[in-house]
């Protein structure tokens, strides 16, 4: 059994966690945000069928669309984290890398692990966003990261809705909307807006192939 470091608890480290500990390792998540999935920064759309997503469907408000699985991507990360933990995943959250190289890491947390050191395979799951909650510092097997496109999101109610470049309809009668320039605002306003910088376009296929290539090549 080997053991590997994931930084970074987003889709993309959740999957590539999943590989891993169904290959039988030992595997740490460290996450500066303070709750898996919370902020939503990202769709929850995926142009492709995955299993991670299609076999949770009822459990993250998920549907078939016309265009692939729209689904609630906060409860999707959320359900895959809960599913991890059951599988012997350690989940530190509220804690950001301050140093190390590929074979450990020093960290600071402000849950209750505190500040620590941790020995293992580090596998850099930050993506390539140039800002995160809470950033890490300064560890060589974290890649530099480049500046990717910026999508705002927003949640609006069927009747009228904006039909930018991506759009869809979720399962609870939601229609979440992506777009990059101006957007006119929905009759009734937004229930709720979001913004995240992603590959273009944003696809949660993408981040969960990412995940699983990353842990294949980490072996």
């Amino acid at each position: 059994m080997m053991s590997f470091i994931i930084a970074g608890g987003g889709l993309s480290g959740l999957s590539c966690a999943y590989e891993l500990l169904n290959r039988g390792e030992e595997v740490t998540i460290i996450e500066a945000r303070a709750e898996i999935g919370i902020p939503t920064r990202s769709p929850g759309y995926s142009t492709k069928k995955h299993d991670l997503i299609e076999s949770r469907l009822d459990e993250i408000c998920g549907m078939n669309w016309e265009r692939g699985f729209s689904f609630r991507r906060e409860w999707l990360e959320k359900h895959l984290a809960i599913n991890l933990t059951e599988m012997g995943c350690s989940i530190h959250t509220r804690t950001r890398i301050v140093s190390g190289d590929e074979n450990g890491v020093v960290f600071q947390g402000a849950g209750p692990i505190g500040n620590g050191k941790l020995e293992g395979k580090v596998i850099d799951m930050l993506g390539s966003k140039t800002q995160t909650a809470g950033w890490f510092g300064d560890c060589e097997a974290l890649n530099p990261k480049t500046k990717q496109e910026i999508w705002h999101g927003g949640l609006c109610i069927k009747r009228n809705h904006p039909k930018p470049k991506l759009w869809f309809e979720r399962a609870d009668g939601l229609i979440e909307c992506w777009w990059q320039d101006n957007i006119n605002t929905p009759e009734n306003g937004w229930l709720e807006i979001f913004s995240g910088e992603h590959q273009s376009p944003p696809d949660a296929y993408v981040s969960i192939e990412l995940g699983i290539e990353s842990a294949i090549q980490s072996l």
